[in-house]
């Protein structure tokens, strides 16, 4: 069924995100340190963000799939997509570029907030996949 499929991609989303966001910065940090944690996340997050766009443009797609469909369905994933691009695209960079600058911190914190907007997004969907049935 389309629904289990949009399921699984939409809780893959959720769960890989939840993990390079809280779990890969921390244990880095504490494996690494300081000095090594910076130049290893500029080459794991271009990694998570090829993944994680792919990901959201298969849920995205399977959305329009999906038998007797809301439209949330389909805007929770592709809004999710769009925030990752941006993430991606133009907010990376300009994070990897401001490291040691004042402005680092607030490009992180957008950067972080995108992330869990997205998180939030795919939750929804997550959440909405298998609606429930009525009992009478």
């Amino acid at each position: 069924d389309v629904r289990y499929l949009y399921g699984a991609i939409a809780g893959f989303l959720l769960g890989v995100s939840a993990f390079f966001t809280f779990i890969v910065p921390e244990v880095a940090f504490a494996v690494l340190g300081a000095s090594a944690l910076g130049p290893f996340l500029a080459g794991i997050f271009p990694r998570f963000y090829a993944l994680t766009a792919a990901a959201a443009a298969l849920l995205t797609i399977v959305a329009f799939l999906l038998p007797q469909r809301r439209q949330m369905e389909v805007i929770w994933p592709a809004a999710a997509l769009v925030l990752t691009l941006v993430s991606w695209i133009w907010l990376l960079p300009a994070v990897n570029r401001a490291e040691g600058t004042a402005a680092f911190g607030a490009l992180h914190g957008i950067s972080l907030g995108l992330d869990l907007v997205a998180m939030v997004l795919w939750l929804l969907a997550l959440i909405t996949a298998f609606p429930r049935r009525r009992t009478i």
